[in-house]
């Protein structure tokens, strides 16, 4: 299985006083959640999000169904003109 390149990209956060305690509580019930956060919490370094080509789609499949990654898997598609997206 191909290693997922890894690509930086920009994710929009709230603001910190837009967020209410009980909005996390409830987030936080979840036990993925609970087991990502904890993750996240306990990593060395940032945990970027795996990024494959279209053509290695199945990879990305079988990444995701083995539970390799910790938040979104992008698939990128290559435009006409060689730029991807």
């Amino acid at each position: 299985m191909a290693r997922p390149r890894t690509a930086t990209r920009t994710v929009e956060h709230p603001d910190p006083s837009e967020v209410s305690l009980q909005q996390v509580l409830e987030a936080l019930v979840d036990p993925v959640r609970r087991m990502v956060v904890s993750q996240l919490a306990r990593a060395d370094e940032d945990k970027s999000c795996g990024t494959f080509d279209l053509a290695d789609v199945a990879d990305a499949h079988r990444y995701m169904e083995a539970n390799g990654q910790v938040g979104t898997i992008v698939v990128t598609v290559a435009h006409e003109d060689g730029t991807g997206s």
